[in-house]
């Protein structure tokens, strides 16, 4: 890549990260944490400012928009990285500017019709859904073509330039406006309530959109001059694979909180979310490993360098686990001081807290393992193995909460992860030649 003529955003690559990808993992890192803060903030605000009852709602709504924004996208967001990042290996400007367009109309297309069919669901008057709950989805309905496209567009950063540059739209521009918008409507005397929040994020994530586009115009700009050439087929017969993959990695995360707010209701909902919320805190190592290996390992499988792919790989697993072991070990210790900041009433969820931490490390036990098979060409077997996890997550969830409320959905949620992270491992194994687990030769 050091003849690719790309202007400055293969510039700062070149310039600031050597191949191992160490100093782009930092930034990374920093950017997920500085957004994680934001966000963690912004949540403790709402939730002492709304009550558990309409963080609840507002919890419910969100989790909604990530699941279906992620499904809208047909596995885009993710096969743009290596698609984009194989033409511009083999210096196919054409095919660059193909797959920014095409992935850009395909996901809104699909994003608006998505956005009308869970609008119809949620004003069908059997669902019994109270004022607030289905003014927060009808607005959350608006996010979701917003949503998916930030995530497009980081997709498309990501295939070149600093994985660090491509996630601080999302993940640090969008926390910081969602909080200044509530902000400014806390200061104006408006209510803080569900759909008040939901309308905040639709703000944060429309001016997250417009600045992101204007930076990878910037950027990308000699690599999108010229005619665009097109090769639908091809592009979305390499991404119906990765939406199941993404499908299963957004229900994972979604099934639980969406299910806990149906069957036990909005506060129940409300104080596992935020338990989900901290769990998630530790994960941050190993998406700062993950944001960096996906163009890397692309490259490195298609220039045929399996013993390099092995080396780096293995190196990803270290780097994951072990900082994520110590930090759940610090969550788990300090869960009710951690919990209790979101308000006396959230405290209770301390045991789902320390419970979803599990599954947390296991899965960086693994490291960037979604990723790694994505990147070389194992996305057909990746996503029938998780299908069946989807499907485990969905029955497993839905029977533990019926028996055990909050704590069911913890438990079947740890349990799914365990499982899909021990497929995804043999799956490496069979298909790849070596074990991606910590402590394996």
């Amino acid at each position: 890549m050091s003849d690719v003529p790309l202007g400055s955003m293969a510039r700062l690559r070149r310039l600031a990260f050597k191949q191992g990808g160490g100093g782009d993992a930092i930034l990374s890192f920093g950017v997920r944490i500085g957004g994680s803060l934001v966000t963690f903030l912004s949540q403790l605000l709402i939730a002492r400012w709304m009550g558990l009852a309409e963080f609840g709602i507002f919890s419910n709504a969100w989790v909604w928009v990530t699941l279906a924004g992620t499904l809208a996208q047909l596995g885009m967001a993710s096969s743009t990285t290596r698609f984009a990042a194989g033409a511009l290996e083999r210096q196919d400007l054409a095919g660059v500017k193909g797959i920014v367009i095409f992935s850009q109309l395909a996901v809104f297309a699909i994003s608006l019709l998505t956005t009308g069919v869970i609008a119809a669901l949620v004003s069908l008057p059997a669902l019994a859904l109270t004022g607030g709950q289905k003014e927060a989805l009808l607005i959350g309905c608006l996010c979701i073509p917003l949503f998916a496209q930030v995530d497009i567009g980081k997709g498309i950063a990501r295939a070149d330039g600093p994985a660090w540059l491509a996630y601080l739209p999302s993940f640090m521009l969008r926390p910081v406006l969602f909080l200044a918008t509530l902000g400014a409507f806390h200061a104006l005397g408006l209510p803080i309530n569900a759909p008040a929040a939901v309308w905040a994020m639709l703000v944060a994530l429309l001016l997250t959109w417009a600045v992101q586009w204007g930076v990878i115009r910037h950027h990308l700009g000699p690599a999108l001059q010229g005619p665009p050439r097109y090769e639908p087929r091809a592009w979305l017969g390499g991404s119906w694979a990765i939406v199941a993959v993404d499908g299963y990695f957004m229900l994972v995360t979604s099934i639980d909180v969406m299910l806990v707010n149906a069957i036990s209701g909005p506060e129940a909902g409300g104080a596992f979310y935020a338990a989900s919320r901290l769990a998630a805190l530790v994960s941050y190592v190993m998406f700062a490993i993950s944001a960096i290996s996906s163009a890397q390992l692309a490259r490195l499988h298609a220039a045929g360098r399996h013993d390099e792919l092995t080396a780096l790989v293995k190196k990803f697993v270290v780097w994951s686990f072990w900082p994520t072991l110590l930090a759940a070990l610090l969550m788990a210790a300090g869960a009710p001081l951690a919990l209790g900041l979101f308000g006396p009433d959230f405290v209770s969820a301390s045991p789902l807290l320390t419970i979803l931490l599990i599954g947390l490390v296991v899965q960086a036990a693994a490291g960037p393992t979604k990723f790694l098979l994505l990147m070389t060409g194992e996305q057909n077997h990746l996503a029938l193995a998780l299908c069946g996890c989807a499907v485990l997550a969905v029955i497993l969830d839905f029977v533990l909460i019926v028996q055990f409320g909050p704590m069911g959905a913890a438990v079947g949620t740890t349990i799914t992860i365990c499982v899909a992270t021990t497929a995804m491992v043999w799956l490496v194994r069979r298909r790849l030649g070596f074990w991606s687990i910590i402590g394996a030769r």
